[in-house]
């Protein structure tokens, strides 16, 4: 084989290993529960937003994933 072609094809397999993790890794973030959460000044805490909530440049917001108590093992 030339080696055009073992560089080609060697490309081709990078390539399509990369799109094949990156579209696993998306959906496995993806098909997590994940929360949004808003500071609420006057109770000193975070607190869940609705779905239709519109961010402002203001909120202070972190996103939040419930974890399963018995599949984590804490030390």
């Amino acid at each position: 084989m030339s080696p055009f072609v073992i560089l080609a094809l060697c490309s081709v397999c990078a390539s399509g290993g990369f799109l094949l993790g990156a579209g696993i890794r998306n959906s496995v973030f993806e098909s997590q529960p994940w929360q949004l959460l808003r500071w609420d000044k006057h109770l000193l805490a975070y607190r869940t937003v609705s779905d239709n909530y519109v961010i402002k440049a203001s909120d202070k917001i972190m996103m939040s994933l419930e974890l399963d108590p018995d599949f984590v093992e804490l030390k």
